[in-house]
Order: structure tokens, then sequence, then C-alpha cells
């Protein structure tokens, strides 16, 4: 009996032994002469199938007597399993008069087509299958025969590239020409070609040479997925290459091109870029507009970014967002971290440009309304602070790219959009003040946050006092700290003017009950509590010592170096740490432009770090505010600058007059100090836009004005449950791809999650470290989410993501790449130490 009947026969015995019972369909009679085969040994009815026995009956003509017969066996009690034939016969699926036995055993309707391909398949390779199974006259016996008598026949592919799918095997062999020459030897060539017209429907020659074969079937594989991508009418000159003809040589080119792009993208690359340049590609007539989504080749990837950078600048910004969305499975952009950087740098423009645009449509709604209702609207959860850290947190990304962005005139013009916006806010709320007789109205002053939000009690709190915190990184920050405990963030209003001295002062003990601006002897202005100046760190600390005795301070630089012995031990019975942050400030002063946005992009990272840290010493109480917010203004207009006002000077800033008399130039606003509620006699003018005075330094970075960024302060309050220590974590995570060295801002790695029966996704961040202190942190990724303001990481278990994370200092000599537990900063995974040496 055929080994054939034998494959059939032991797919029935399986489905005999799973449910007893069988009835086999066959409409085309094509397993008649399989059936017959089984009542030749016959003993009885009883037949063998496989290494078992089964009562066999036969429909011949009457579902009235095959019941019966069925019905008497079933009801004698047999336990021996039964097969019910029935041929020439489709199944009825809704009143079928063998139901009952359909639903109380297995209904097997097999096509012999089908199951011979399955059975022929650990054989024989594709190509052979097709070019035997084609004629119309092949039956059951002409299969049967071939599986059992063509062993000379056997696939020669298969014994070389293993028991794959075919289009597995056109995979290995476009990508390596190692076994050429023993497919030559053991004549396998023939083979090939059959394989080759059979599955995608082009012939190759019989005299071409290996090379140029595998030269015409990568051709004609990338060419017909980009000719298949198309939108609208393929260009002339990709008649060059044949065509598939029907949908089946279609589906398999597809498949053939994703396996190159997934097994070996590198290689892919390389075999793409010789078609691109060997076919002229780079130069077809085809508009951004046809191309489709997959991206077969570089060329299409570049022009859909210059598409997208148009749009952008168009102000067509959905479409421009559109296509930078469709790109996250890009082949040039999934394996390059500077192609990411570049589409995530538009993507971030365009989301930003979509909100300036929903935001300035609200403005006038809130013409002649007093301050709270502008202040509201600004710190609220979707309120217009979300504009300032959209925009932040695209100047920061753009600081650490590489390489200038395609779209850098789109993105200039959405960022001078962003600058136009900030002037229209303030002199929209400048007004409120004034009309308001400079009362906000607002519930909480920043003279009340000490008093009401930070006094130590029995419970030690930890303060951070970050210069220039501006509200909309504080949120951020909220939302980095979300799992570790109860968080609150409140707005306040700093006072004025918005400038160090001033709002250091104001946050000190005692400043609800007194507290003004007054001169300083050696010069310019301070806030004072109880009559007395305290312009500098040395006298702020000496009156926080008075009012808190045992206090300790330490800077955020310190907090992050230090060990965790080191650090519970300075903190232990303190009832107040202060911690101090002068970064913001410091490098914004400096003007050094966009390593000022470096380094701010650390700031906030590093104050969850230190808050971490903290709570694993003991701290269970944190609140983190600011002296003052500030401006960034990547426009930097001349027409920015504005006249001092002359009279007695007392203090100057670029945001801000102090002094005695003078004049009120256009573009400014004059308050007494009296007004403000201050115990003095200076006044104070202010610029009504974004305007600055010529009191020198730079246009990029500036505060000590009226306007929302700089007069909304943060009160960030986070309760930790009291004993939390820092937890273990058993997911198992790896590195991949991870560089020996940093050479450039951009570091693309894959990290995955390891994949077992009880795994679940999981948040990580993804960060670089200098010792202790963040320096990197993801900016982009793929096949995973990742959150924009978070920098949270979810990952699926077995499914490594592609990650792009983005250096924000460069000052660093070594680095380590590590993957942190999001919520608890339990490391999951890290690097070894890796040496950086930027190519600027």
């Amino acid at each position: 009996m055929s080994s054939f009947h034998e494959e059939i026969a032991g797919r029935l015995e399986r489905h005999l032994k799973e449910r007893r019972l069988v009835v086999f369909y066959d409409p085309r009679r094509e397993f008649e002469p399989f059936v017959n085969a089984l009542t030749s040994k016959a003993d009885g009815d009883i037949v063998p199938i496989g290494a078992s026995q089964a009562w066999l009956h036969r429909y011949a003509g009457s579902y009235v007597a095959l019941r019966h017969e069925v019905d008497r066996r079933l009801g004698a009690g047999a336990a021996r399993h039964g097969l019910v034939y029935v041929p020439g016969e489709e199944r009825d699926r809704r009143l079928s008069p063998l139901m009952e036995f359909d639903l109380a055993g297995h209904t097997y309707e097999p096509q012999l087509r089908k199951l011979a391909r399955d059975i022929l398949r650990d054989r024989f390779s594709d190509g052979q299958i097709d070019s035997f199974l084609t004629p119309a006259g092949v039956g059951y016996a002409e299969i049967a025969s071939w599986f059992d008598h063509g062993s000379e026949d056997t696939s020669i592919l298969r014994l070389l590239y293993g028991n794959v799918g075919s289009e597995a095997i056109l995979v290995q062999w476009i990508l390596d020409a190692g076994r050429d020459e023993e497919l030559v030897k053991k004549g396998a060539t023939a083979e090939l070609r059959s394989l080759v017209q059979t599955r995608v429907g082009l012939v190759l020659s019989d005299s071409a040479s290996m090379l140029n074969a595998r030269r015409d079937l990568s051709r004609y594989v990338l060419i017909n997925e980009l000719r298949m991508d198309l939108g609208g009418a393929s260009p002339d000159a990709l008649g060059l290459i044949s065509s598939a003809t029907t949908a089946d040589q279609r589906e398999r080119i597809r498949t053939i091109a994703l396996e190159l792009r997934r097994s070996a993208p590198d290689a892919y690359g390389v075999l793409a870029d010789k078609i691109e340049a060997d076919l002229g590609l780079a130069v077809l007539q085809l508009d951004a507009g046809q191309l489709g989504a997959i991206d077969t080749f570089r060329f299409e990837e570049r022009r859909l970014l210059e598409e997208a950078a148009r749009l952008l600048a168009a102000g067509d910004r959905d479409a421009a967002l559109k296509l930078a969305l469709g790109r996250e499975d890009s082949h040039w952009v999934r394996t390059n971290p500077r192609r990411l950087a570049q589409w995530s740098a538009l993507q971030q423009a365009a989301v930003l440009d979509q909100r300036l645009l929903a935001c300035g449509h609200e403005f006038g709604e809130f013409k002649g309304k007093p301050p709270v209702a502008w202040i509201e609207r600004y710190a609220n959860a979707d309120g217009w602070n979300n504009v300032d850290g959209l925009d932040r947190r695209l100047g920061a990304f753009l600081s650490a790219m590489d390489e200038e962005p395609v779209a850098t005139a789109a993105i200039r013009k959405v960022r001078q959009a962003y600058a136009e916006w900030v002037r229209i806010l303030s002199e929209g709320f400048t007004p409120s003040l004034v009309r308001s007789q400079w009362d906000t109205g607002w519930e909480l002053d920043q003279t009340q946050v000490f008093d009401t939000r930070v006094k130590p009690t029995q419970q030690p709190v930890a303060f951070f006092v970050v210069d220039a915190l501006r509200y909309e990184m504080a949120k951020e920050l909220a939302e980095r700290l979300g799992q570790v405990g109860l968080v609150k963030l409140e707005p306040a209003v700093a006072a004025l003017p918005t400038i160090t001295p001033v709002g250091m002062a104001a946050l000190l003990p005692g400043a609800s009950e007194s507290f003004s601006v007054l001169p300083v002897p050696s010069g310019g202005i301070s806030g004072a509590i109880e009559g007395i100046t305290l312009a500098d760190w040395p006298a702020r600390w000496k009156h926080l010592q008075a009012r808190v005795p045992g206090a300790v301070e330490i800077r955020l630089e310190q907090l992050l170096h230090m060990s965790p012995d080191a650090l519970s031990r300075y903190v232990k019975g303190s009832r107040l740490v202060l911690v101090r942050s002068q970064d913001i400030d410091a490098v914004g002063e400096a003007d050094v432009g966009l390593v000022a946005q470096q380094a701010m992009a650390t700031v906030i990272p590093n104050l969850a770090r230190a808050v971490h840290r903290l709570s694993h010493s003991g701290i269970t109480r944190f609140v983190v505010s600011a002296d003052h917010g500030h401006l960034l203004d990547e426009a930097q207009d001349d027409d920015m600058k504005i006249e001092t006002p002359g009279g007695v000077k007392v203090d100057l800033h670029r945001r801000c007059w102090a002094g005695r008399g003078g004049r009120t130039p256009a573009g400014a606003v004059r308050v007494s100090g009296a007004n403000l509620g201050y115990d003095t006699d200076l006044d104070f003018v202010f610029p009504t836009g974004r305007g600055v005075f010529l009191a020198g330094g730079g246009l990029r970075y500036h505060h000590g004005g009226l306007s929302l960024q700089e007069l909304v302060i943060p009160v960030l309050s986070i309760d930790i449950e009291s004993g939390r220590e820092p937890e273990g974590s058993e997911a198992k995570v790896k590195l991949h791809d991870v560089p020996e060295r940093i050479t450039n801002r951009t570091i693309g790695v894959r990290v995955e999650l390891a994949q077992d029966f009880f795994a679940a996704p999981r948040w990580v961040r993804v960060v670089l470290l200098n010792q202790s202190e963040q320096v990197g942190e993801a900016g982009m990724a793929q096949n995973a989410i990742l959150d924009p303001v978070t920098k949270r990481i979810q990952l699926i278990p077995g499914q490594p993501a592609t990650v792009g994370l983005m250096l924000s200092r460069d000052d660093c000599t070594t680095v380590k790449l590590v993957v942190l537990d999001a919520e608890n900063e339990a490391v999951l995974a890290q690097s070894s130490s890796l040496t950086v040496k930027l190519n600027i």
C-alpha cells in the first residue's frame, strides 16, 4: 500500500482518536481510491486505519439507510472507532441529514491538491509540486505514484537549504552565493529556475549564470514590490522589469521582500541601494503622493521626508503628520537612528503646530477676563502650558541631533509661530493684570509656598528649589513620578519681578508674613523679609537655618553622585533637606544656545532620580518649586528690543527695570511697588509682549517679566509610602547592538523583554548615565509604545524594540546604557562602560 495512503490514514487516525467518529465528505470523489484501498483490507466492515481499526459505512444514495446503519453501530455500544464516508455529496451546513454525527464527531473535508501539497512538501520543493500538480488530469493515483516512486526527483534544494518554505529558500539564495557551486554540481539549477517561475512568475534564462540569475530575481522582487505599492500609473522605466501576473505571485513577492528586510537588514540595504543605483530609480518622475507605505528603496524615504517638510512649511500640518506616522515601519527609518531622528523632529514640529493652531483660536474668548481665568487656562491639565512643553522638548531634541533636519525651514517656521503665540498670549494677559490693579486673584502666592506646603512637622521633608523650573517642566516631572506615590501639582504666582534674588527669597519661611522688594546696598534689588534683603545664597541659607534648625542643604549634582550609604548618613535626622539646582538658569543666562537646551533636557529626569534616591534614604515627603519660570525664544528677532525707561535705574534685566522716575517706553507697562504690595518706593517697568530691554545678553533665554511662562511657577508635592525600599525585578531584559563606543549624539540599540508563559508588557526607561547622573534618554522607539513626555517605553515580551537614544551632554567621557523599571528605577539591564568620542 502506498506511503501516500499511509500519510492520509495517519491524519484520519489522529481525528478518530480525538473524537471516535469521523464523517468524511468527498464531493468530488477524489479519495475513493483511498477508501477502496481500506475496504480491500477489511474484515467484514472493520478496516485498518493506520495502527488502529474502525468500522466503515459508506453513503450509497440513501441517507436514511446510512443513518440506520450508523445508529445501529453506535447503539451497539462498541468502543471501536467509526468512519462514515460520503462520496459525491457536499455537506449541508444548515440541514445536514448527518448533523448529529457531524456535531458528535469530527467532520473531515479535505481537498486532494491542498492535502497533497502539505504531504509532498516534506520531500519536494514547491516548484516541483507546482509543476506536477498543474495538469488537470492529475488525480489520486498519479499523486500516490509520484510520492512513492519519485525519490530520484527529491528536491536537491531542500537537501541544501533544509525543510523550509519555498520563499525562505529563495531568500537564502538571494542573500548567500555560498551554495552556488554545489547547486551547479548537483544539477539543481533547473529546479531553482522552476521554483522561481512557479512561485513568483519570473522566467530565468537557462544560460544565465548564477550571478545574473540572482541579480534578475532580486530586481524582479524589489521592483515588483515597488510597483505594487505605487499609487497611480507606474513609470515607463519600470517596464524594463516584467510584472507578476497573479495574486499568488504578488503575495509571494511581498513575503520574500519582507523576509529579506527582516532577516538581513544590512544586506538588504546594500542590495536595494545597488538596484536603485543600477536602474537610476532616484531620478524617476514619481510624485511623493504616489509612494506607498513600504519604502522598498532608500530614495522613497528621502522623497517622502522632503514632501512632509514641504507640507509642514505650507501649513498642512495634518498631512505632514500623517506622512511622519506612516514611516514607523520603514526599513530605512527602522535601521538608521539618524533617519528616525529626522522623522521624529518633523513629527514633533507638526504636533506643536497643531496645538498652536488650536490654542491660538482661544485667545479671543479671554479678552476682558480677569487674570485668574488666564492663569487657570494656562495651568490646567490640557492648558496652554502644554504648548510650552512641546516647543521645549522639540528644541531639546533638535539640539541632540547629529544632522541638520531636512525640514529645517519648516521647523523654523513652526518655532517662529510659537514665538508669535507667546507674544499674543502675553499681550492678552498683561492688560488683565493692569485692569485688576495687579491682583491676580490666584489662591496660592509664591510667598505662601514654604509656610503652607513645605514647613516641616514631625515628618521630614525634602524641598527642591530649582532655579527657572517652568510650570510645564514640573508637570513632566509629576508624570515621571506618578507611580511612586501621591503626586499633586499646583500653580502658584511668583513674586514680581520674576528674577532669582526676588523669587528665591519669596520661597523662604516667613515670606507669607512679611515680604518686600528693596534695593540692595551692593547694587540691584532682592526680596526682603522683615526688611532684611536676602540677595544671595549665604544670606538666604542663614535665614533658613535660623527658622528651621538642623536643616541640611545639598546641590542636585552632589546628591546624584553621592553613594546611597553616604546620602543616608547625610540626611539622617534632618527635618528639612534643601536640594538646590541652578542648571537651567545657569546655562540659560550663559546664552549658549543648543548647549542650554541639552542641559535643560537632563534636569527633569535627574530630579526624578534624586527623589527616588532620597526616598530610599528614608525621606517620604517632597516639595518641588521654583523662583521663577522663563521664556525660550528661538526666533531672536531684533525688533524684540525696546528702549530702557531712563530715570534713576536701580536694577535692569532684559525683562524688567526697577528704579524711580523715567518714562514708560512703547511696548511696556509700569507699576509701583506699592501696587504690588511692597513697602518700597521703587517702580517696575515690564515689556507687555515678548520684548526685552537693551540690557545686554542674548535673546534666546530670559525671565523677569509678566508672561505666564515666567509668572506661573510649580508647587509639586510628592508623598511616598513610608518605608518604601527599592524593589527588584524578575523581568529579563536584554540589550542588543550596543555600540563599542559612542561617536554620535543619536544612538540606536535594540531592547528585548524575554518571553515566557507569565510575561506581560512592561514599562521601562532606557537612559544614558554618567555615574548616577542621567545624560541622555530615549527620544524615539519602534515596535514599542513611547510616551513622548515621560520617555517611558512599553516593551512587549518577545518583540525587540528599536530605541533611539539622544545624548544630551557633550562633556561626558564615558557613559553606561541602562534599562530601568519605569515604576521603581530598578536596573533591568545595563551595558559596560562606553567611551564617548563625538565626531563633531
